[in-house]
């Protein structure tokens, strides 16, 4: 494994600097053996360029080691906490396979992955060793059981044991075993994921306890602990059931959900009961001396027991029974959820909650697989009342999920925490830190927004209620062609919407929240056509004093042959008042580069005049004068080409790329040229978008990885170095050090990843500086200590166009907010554009702040963790 390579690589070069070789001959030998695995190893390719991070993934479960908690899932992707989940990091066991299980059995980690291998960590997940276990032809591993005895495996078809050298020692065949598989789909994640029906099995009375979908409706098989032997339990004539059909389970089933102990002695949950078991097997006794009390097998039609809470939930800790339940508050029918843990009392029988509750505000939607659209709102409490939960440490639970759902509580419940949650596409990159994904489901006017504030480590969804709301709010649009956050955190966002009033979703604290506005002049729909709604599309949006500028137009129109046009678009910054004028027709302005309120530059679509249906690309100017618009066209390109992509890099440059040819273009506004920067020799749909990392250009694509080799040139591109294969870009973004993009290649699947450059040894000034901020006007290395106490320290370096004393603005936390001004920033300069950055930051809260300078033309902020 490559892995494997990487650390014998480590070894032997250990050996060398320890001076362990003593003789010449040795070490030349040995050198060219390290040579030899280099090049060997896919890792020795120019992919050390780049990192590349998996965003978007599941979680399948959580274990717990020492002091360490890992939380598992997909994509390869486990997140780690040293510190009992105070904080996390996410790593990978160095593929990309899903992890379906792994356990702990005397702090050793063993695991299963969807590339039928055994995964083993000796060190609390710190590194892995991968052992492939060979199967027939369709057939995966499913499950794993540790135990003193052996290590067992479940797979679709058999039931394995092997020792703990992973030598397999017996195995059963029999179509009674086979676990089915279901797939799912979910517009809100890149990739389709697989649960394994019926798959439970468990260690008890020295023998294994076998869940099987094809004995649901009789009981299960019991194994004898060397798998030599093996029978069927039938529970028909051991448990009573008076169970009509209930969703999708027949009259009589019989579900192996979990095995639980109490005061030492084994409880079987057969579905959501609770029943005591002896070693015979033969005798089931129910757990609650009222037989109908909690009894989930009486006919469900109005089930008593859900008023208490869900026990398919329910877990045992220190001899007392637990579940979890879920409730909402109705506020003038808008909802949000409240959930908990509830501890059962006996005489009478009652469950009475624990700890406080967990205030489900957040804004997201259940996905109903089956009919495929999307439902209940305030999802993460509706995933964790869906699932056990993973009891670690005595007082620690927590919840993973799919959509990358992550919620704790470190003391049983008093204090709740959502670690992270994503669906969606990314959208917007405000800093290096601050990242924003949107979830947009048009066909059921879904639309959710997440947020990251440290680098994409964890995602949290806007919240559609707070402290002073009368109601919990939606956001109601068809489409989501709008969504803006200045540099003070305020934020509003807006589509098309199908009914009135017409909404304006704003936000006060950076997306952490959001509020709706009535505007019913603000509408993203021009008219009926055959009885279909045009909807309008929005340009990018500027900030002049009190008013947000901006550009609306019928983008889609020219299908119903009826042309384009463009309004300009004012709302103030109150969001109270809001005024729009049609200012040209034929032609729909995509992005804008605006001196003020009444003169821009538009890049725009263009019918022909005769065929609303043929277009072509314009830059076109506009002037106010008098109460009139007027423009100018300054550059046409006669191509029938969709743009990919508008990248303003600074006020005076911006790139498009086109598709249907692929072209891209870079536009000089100081000298208003309008130049070609690459084409194809042919035109293979390589569908091109600029790549911006560091002030690094790069142009990917379908099967297109190019950088460019001269910084002054933008027409000189090379043939870029990737590690596997050619990779498929389908979007990006990107903004000072980080690119978000859609992508796979030959051992990569699609997903939304975070790309980042890799330390290098720097040249001419980036020698003297550690790049991390980097514009055509500035730099900033990483500030020094992290996290900071008392003062806090950054390389800098700048071109001598401005004053960088001058540019500091001053401080603003992570929602947004101005702390402080420039008072306690100290720059010294320690050459011509060269210098030192200094904030004294003591008696400032713990947090993540921003230390923002703005420039004519341009601004950056240096992020600084204060503890």
């Amino acid at each position: 494994m490559f892995r494997q390579k990487r650390i014998i690589l480590f070894q032997i070069l250990s050996g060398l600097w320890i001076g362990s070789c003593q003789s010449t001959a040795r070490i030349i030998s040995i050198l060219f053996a390290v040579f030899l695995l280099y090049l060997l190893s896919p890792t020795s390719s120019n992919s050390e360029t780049f990192n590349l991070t998996p965003l978007s993934f599941n979680f399948n479960g959580a274990t717990a080691c020492g002091n360490i908690i890992i939380c598992y899932g997909n994509m390869g992707q486990y997140f780690i906490s040293t510190n009992r989940g105070i904080s996390w990091e996410q790593k990978s066991i160095g593929e990309f396979d899903e992890i379906y299980k792994i356990v702990n059995f005397n702090d050793t980690l063993w695991g299963i992955t969807s590339a039928n291998t055994i995964i083993i960590s000796s060190d609390c997940g710190n590194t892995w060793e991968e052992n492939i276990i060979p199967l027939d032809s369709g057939d995966m591993l499913t499950n794993i059981l540790v135990t003193d005895f052996g290590i067992y495996i479940r797979t679709k078809t058999t039931l394995q044991l092997f020792d703990k050298g992973l030598k397999k020692t017996n195995e059963i065949k029999d179509e009674i075993l086979y676990v089915s598989e279901n797939q799912y789909i979910d517009p809100g994640l890149p990739y389709s994921f697989s649960e394994f029906d019926m798959n439970n099995f468990f260690f008890v009375y020295e023998k294994l306890i076998v869940e099987c979908e094809n004995l649901a409706d009789k009981g299960f098989l019991l194994v004898d602990k060397n798998l030599s032997s093996y029978k069927v339990i039938d529970l028909r004539d051991k448990i009573i059931q008076n169970r009509k059909k209930y969703g999708f389970y027949p009259p009589n089933f019989y579900g192996i959900t979990n095995l639980h102990y109490f005061k030492g002695q084994p409880i079987l949950q057969i579905n959501g009961n609770l029943y005591f078991i002896d070693s015979t097997f033969a005798h089931y006794q129910y757990f609650f001396q009222d037989t109908l009390f909690m009894n989930t097998e009486t006919n469900p039609s109005s089930p008593k027991w859900y008023e208490f809470g869900n026990p398919f939930t329910y877990f045992f800790h220190n001899d007392s029974l637990y579940m979890l339940f879920l409730k909402s508050n109705d506020l003038s029918n808008k909802k949000y959820n409240i959930f908990g843990i509830k501890k059962y009392i006996s005489n009478p029988d009652t469950f009475v909650q624990v700890g406080n509750s967990f205030i489900d505000t957040y804004y997201t939607h259940y996905y109903d697989f089956y009919n495929k659209k999307y439902g209940i709102v305030n999802n993460v409490s509706f995933k964790m009342f869906s699932m056990w939960p993973y009891l670690l440490f005595d007082s620690l639970l927590i919840f993973p999920k799919e959509n990358r759902t992550l919620v704790i509580t470190r003391n049983f419940g008093n204090d709740w925490e959502l670690i992270s949650y994503l669906r969606g596409k990314p959208r917007l990159i405000i800093n290096d830190s601050i990242y924003f994904f949107i979830n947009h489901w048009g066909n059921d006017e879904i639309t959710e927004i997440y947020k990251t504030s440290d680098g994409g480590l964890s995602f949290i969804p806007a919240k559609n209620f707070r402290e002073g709301y009368k109601s919990a709010k939606d956001i109601p649009y068809s489409t989501f062609s709008l969504f803006y956050i200045d540099s003070n955190g305020k934020g509003f966002a807006k589509g098309h919407q199908r009914w009135d009033p017409q909404i304006l979703t704003i936000s006060d604290d950076a997306w952490d929240s959001f509020d709706s506005k009535i505007l019913e002049n603000f509408k993203l729909l021009s008219y009926q056509f055959n009885g279909f709604s045009v909807e309008q599309f929005t340009s990018n949006v500027s900030k002049f004093n009190n008013f947000y500028f901006f550009t609306k137009s019928d983008t889609i129109s020219q299908w119903w042959n009826i042309g384009y046009r463009t309004w300009v678009c004012y709302l103030d910054t109150s969001f109270n008042n809001y005024n729009e004028k049609l200012v040209d027709t034929l032609s729909a302005a995509l992005y804008i580069l605006p001196q003020n309120l009444y003169e821009f530059i538009a890049f725009s679509y263009v019918n022909n005049p005769l065929n609303y249906r043929d277009f072509h690309f314009e830059i076109k100017k506009y002037q106010k004068f008098d109460s009139v618009f007027i423009f100018k066209t300054l550059h046409r390109l006669n191509v029938n080409s969709y743009i990919n992509q508008i990248y303003e890099h600074n006020p005076d440059s911006v790139f498009i790329t086109f598709k249907e040819p692929d072209k891209v273009y870079l536009y000089d506004r100081t000298r208003d040229t309008l130049q070609l920067l690459w084409q194809p020799e042919t035109d293979d749909g390589q569908n091109p978008l600029l790549m911006v990392i560091s002030d690094r250009f790069y142009l990917v694509g379908k099967g297109l990885f190019l950088e460019n080799t001269d910084r002054s040139d933008l027409t000189q591109w090379r043939e870029g170095k990737w590690d596997y294969g050619k990779p498929n870009f389908e979007s990006v973004i990107f903004k000072g050090n980080v690119a978000i993009a859609g992508l796979s290649d030959s051992l990569r699947p699609f997903n939304y990843y975070k790309i980042t450059l890799r330390k290098e040894t720097p040249t001419t000034v980036e020698s003297e500086v550690e790049k991390r901020y980097y514009t055509t006007k500035f730099w900033a290395s990483e500030p020094y200590p992290q996290p900071a106490g008392v003062r806090v320290k950054a390389r800098i370096a700048w071109d001598g166009s401005f004053d960088v004393g001058e540019a500091i603005d001053g401080v603003y936390d992570s929602m947004g907010r101005k702390v402080e001004g420039k008072e306690r920033i100290r720059v010294t300069l320690r050459d011509k554009g060269y210098g030192e950055l200094e904030w004294e930051c003591s008696g400032v809260p713990a947090g993540v702040y921003f230390i923002l300078l703005r420039w004519a033309g341009g601004s950056e902020s240096v992020p600084v963790v204060v503890e």
